[in-house]
């Protein structure tokens, strides 16, 4: 069960990381080889890199507001419903 976990935290990160390099393609129109370093460096810093990632599945992709949040915060919920319905039933 923990490989599919990793492997689909993995599969997560590189969506999150094409959605900022597509983020970075919109406001800015670099070349590649400046933007791509640049969304390594942005996907793994938290406040910029999911604004910049909101920004380019929006804009870059053409995804609804709830599809990119659901994209860059919907493991947050599901680690929340996870930790709700797996916590140890102890209680006394």
């Amino acid at each position: 069960m923990a490989g599919i976990v990793y492997i689909a935290y993995f599969v997560l990160g590189i969506f999150q990381l094409a959605a900022v390099y597509a983020g970075l393609d919109q406001w800015l129109g670099w070349h590649f080889i400046i933007q791509g370093p640049l969304a390594l460096f942005l996907a793994y810093t938290p406040v910029v890199g999911t604004i910049v990632g909101f920004f380019g599945a929006m804009k870059g992709w053409g995804w609804s507001f709830i599809q990119a949040g659901l994209l860059f915060f919907g493991s947050f919920g599901l680690m929340i419903l996870f930790a709700f319905f797996m916590r140890e039933k102890n209680y006394g």
